[in-house]
């Protein structure tokens, strides 16, 4: 089992429970773990018990791993405040493609046409064989992860939980149980912390980030999902929110987000794959994976000279927004740039 696992698990479970940047702060300070727990001996003993912990979960189904492993997901190590570890259940990680991912959030208390509206977008993507992010929550999230699995496309859940505090039941516990054997379950909590209000919020983010783009289906004024769609901002991603009748409660905030300007109205489920720039698997066939686009050719040339803004990168290129997000957020996964305090920088 990798150190910096074992570590990570001591730190977070016995010496210090507040945050994640507090282990991001020890591996800098001591310039990593090996170190730290070397000068601090009192602590070396916690390292054999934690370790026999994480066995017992690897006995479960339930595998750990750290932002340091190559196999961590690319998309979380460019985010603000990434998890340190992740746990998960299912598939492997090595294989998914997260350029090639779609976020698909919504009201718990969805309407019958938001139900059908998600399943409808899902259909309309499943030639490009997308993997379907979501929160494993009652209404448009659940109905996601459903379709996802009756089409045979992998799809992502991220619990507000530990793996093994879930509550489910009925429809709930019969997705959750396909997840774990069919696609893939992730949390960033340790599997017995139970769900709160901090906990939800913190998945949120996770969810945004592990796609370029997220689509709010049906959203109340005090929805999650716009609390996604919030991080997704935060995160130069692509977003869109699905259109409704003035005076309809539950999509009051999706229209908040469409009247501030926060998300692009879903008017053409076929702009979907144009904008991420998705393709067939035959039309993939005739392309060179390494490959990048104009776009991005560009915008690594502006930054070769210095480090520009969003704002400057639009300025200096002249490209709609929507090419250019989806162009930076592929240039950050494929570690050829980097944003810090909202400036981009080559790498």
């Amino acid at each position: 089992m990798d150190f910096n696992t074992i570590a990570i698990y001591t730190i977070k479970s016995f010496i210090d429970l507040e945050s994640n940047s507090s282990v991001f702060d020890i591996w800098r300070e001591y310039s990593g773990f090996a170190n730290y727990f070397r000068l601090n001996p009192q602590y070396s003993g916690l390292l054999e018990k934690s370790e026999a912990q994480l066995v017992m979960y690897q006995a479960q189904g339930i595998h750990a791993i750290n932002f340091w492993e190559t196999a961590f997901p690319k998309p979380l190590r460019v985010i603000n405040n990434p998890p340190s570890m992740i746990y998960y259940r299912g598939i492997s990680l090595d294989n998914w493609d997260y350029l090639k991912s779609l976020s698909i959030v919504g009201t718990r208390s969805a309407s019958t046409s938001g139900k059908r509206l998600t399943r409808y977008i899902i259909e309309s993507v499943a030639e490009y064989k997308p993997t379907i992010v979501s929160g494993l929550a009652y209404g448009i999230d659940l109905e996601a992860h459903k379709k996802s699995l009756d089409l045979g496309l992998n799809t992502i859940a991220i619990l507000g939980s530990g793996i093994l505090q879930y509550n489910y039941s009925g429809e709930q516990a019969r997705v959750f149980s396909q997840l774990q054997t069919q696609s893939l379950i992730i949390s960033e909590f340790e599997p017995n912390q139970k769900a709160s209000y901090w906990t939800f919020a913190n998945r949120n983010r996770i969810i945004a980030a592990l796609s370029p783009a997220t689509i709010v289906v049906e959203a109340g004024e005090n929805s999650g999902a716009l609390i996604t769609a919030r991080f997704a901002e935060q995160m130069q991603r692509q977003i869109w929110a699905c259109t409704a009748a003035l005076g309809d409660k539950k999509n009051s905030g999706n229209l908040r987000l469409l009247s501030k300007k926060q998300a692009q109205g879903l008017y053409d489920i076929k702009s979907i794959a144009k904008t991420l720039n998705w393709k067939r698997s035959q039309e993939k066939d005739n392309e060179s994976n390494s490959s990048i686009s104009s776009i991005e050719k560009l915008i690594l040339e502006q930054l070769k000279i210095q480090t520009l803004s969003f704002d400057e990168i639009q300025k200096t290129l002249s490209y709609p927004n929507t090419d250019l997000i989806m162009a930076l957020t592929n240039l950050e996964i494929n570690n050829q740039i980097k944003r810090s305090a909202g400036q981009y920088l080559r790498l």
